[in-house]
């Protein structure tokens, strides 16, 4: 409860409780800060969600689920303006980068079922795994190519497929 509470509070001595769980009872620490960010997820409270999902990382059984939703709740409270000089220093693009490299988290599935991430959220990760590495190509393609057979006649399936013709060229 006194985690909880300084978590919300934003109290220094969260981190002295913290680590009191995490030494006494590591697996309970990990299952209460998964469920609190997890709810608060679902309501779309992401800053909040962030606060208990952040602190999972220092745990050293992360799962990757988890990891899923911090870098989701992470996309949502930023701008996805694909202009954007400082896109790939987006922590939430290098947590889900990390996933799709290193892991068999079906991550491109995953992406695509995500009821929180609107086509625009999509638009900007398949733009930007698009300019990545080649191996994060292939996941911006594919997530570029939802997008225009999904939504074919609006704005972003346009911009989908136009990328889609650049990266063919």
């Amino acid at each position: 409860k006194r985690l909880t509470k300084a978590v919300e509070d934003t109290d220094r001595i969260q981190r002295s409780y913290f680590h009191f769980l995490k030494s006494v009872d590591a697996d309970f620490a990990y299952s209460q800060l998964a469920s609190f960010g997890s709810r608060l997820k679902k309501a779309k409270k992401y800053r909040e969600a962030i606060r208990y999902l952040s602190l999972l990382q220092e745990l050293p059984a992360l799962k990757v689920e988890d990891k899923f939703m911090l870098a989701v709740s992470q996309l949502k409270i930023r701008s996805q303006a694909v202009q954007s000089a400082g896109r790939r220093q987006n922590p939430a693009m290098e947590l889900l980068s990390d996933l799709f490299r290193s892991s068999n988290f079906p991550l491109l599935e995953t992406l695509k079922k995500e009821k929180s991430l609107e086509p625009e959220d999509l638009f900007y990760l398949g733009f930007t795994f698009a300019e990545g590495s080649a191996e994060e190509r292939t996941l911006g393609r594919g997530l570029l190519e939802f997008l225009a057979r999904r939504h074919p006649r609006t704005k972003i399936g346009r911009n989908a497929k136009n990328k889609l013709k650049l990266l063919a060229a």
